[in-house]
């Protein structure tokens, strides 16, 4: 990451200089004797702490400001010089707290159905209200989870081909019952959650619920939007890194990674 030179030039030639350090921290004497102070940043901190490193910028900046106000001052031969030390009060430094975005945890929708039915053997309208209410509590959700929400609100551990053929067909019905349930083919989710797709926090979660596959790419993008915001930017593999956090992944494997690179594009 190259040096970023911040000039006040009018009043201060040389005000203060940031400089954005790697990992591997390398000295350089490009600016020896002109009076140059550096205030320096390291470029994982101005990821991942990015609004405390602007605060401490900021502040950095305001100090050099206050130093070139004064002014040079110029002692002459015929200057009385004091030989008594002075003590310099220390400005105390106020540290910003640094606020880590933390997205809502992920709840799927469970509603218990009373009865003594199997559910490819409940009434197909039955199934069509309860996929539509489980759509509507956790979409964008997979076909598949869709189908082992329904085996769970029979108090199955299970979805079965019967279950998930029942389920895609009750979606149908569902779909045909109202123009706010959508589907690309795959994932189900009402028109608000494709316009403001909901990016929930995965760490409590296990099983399918996990799989890369089982993440929409509608929330990958929403998520790859609040990392931009976050961190003014960035480049990919740091993104990528950001948006796995967010949905509460504490390491990025390969599929998981291909898979949320899809958001990027």
């Amino acid at each position: 990451m190259t040096d970023e030179v911040l000039e006040q030039k009018k009043r201060a030639p040389h005000l203060c200089g940031a400089r954005f350090r790697l990992l591997q921290y390398a000295e350089s004497t490009e600016h020896v004797g002109r009076h140059w102070r550096f205030h320096r940043i390291w470029s994982t901190d101005w990821f991942y702490n990015r609004h405390f490193e602007i605060e401490r910028l900021r502040t950095a900046l305001s100090e050099a400001r206050d130093r070139s106000g004064q002014g040079p001052r110029v002692e002459g031969a015929n200057q009385a010089r004091s030989t008594e030390p002075t003590e310099v009060e220390a400005t105390p430094i106020v540290v910003p707290e640094v606020v880590v975005r933390q997205m809502p945890p992920y709840q799927r929708a469970i509603f218990r159905v009373s009865t003594s039915n199997e559910p490819h053997e409940a009434p197909v309208s039955t199934l069509a209200n309860l996929a539509r209410r489980i759509v509507d509590a956790e979409g964008p959700i997979h076909v598949e989870e869709i189908a082992r929400r329904v085996a769970s609100c029979f108090g199955k551990e299970k979805a079965g081909s019967r279950i998930s053929s029942a389920t895609e067909s009750a979606l149908s019905v569902a779909r045909s019952g109202s123009a706010d349930l959508l589907t690309d083919g795959i994932f189900w989710y009402t028109r608000g959650q494709s316009d403001s797709p909901p990016v929930r926090d995965r760490s409590a979660e296990s099983g399918a619920t996990l799989k890369a596959a089982c993440i929409s790419i509608l929330e990958i993008q929403a998520a790859f939007r609040i990392a931009r915001e976050d961190n003014a930017g960035g480049e990919d593999e740091e993104l990528v890194r950001t948006v796995a956090r967010l949905l509460g992944f504490k390491r990025v494997g390969a599929d998981l990674q291909a898979r949320l690179a899809e958001g990027l594009t």
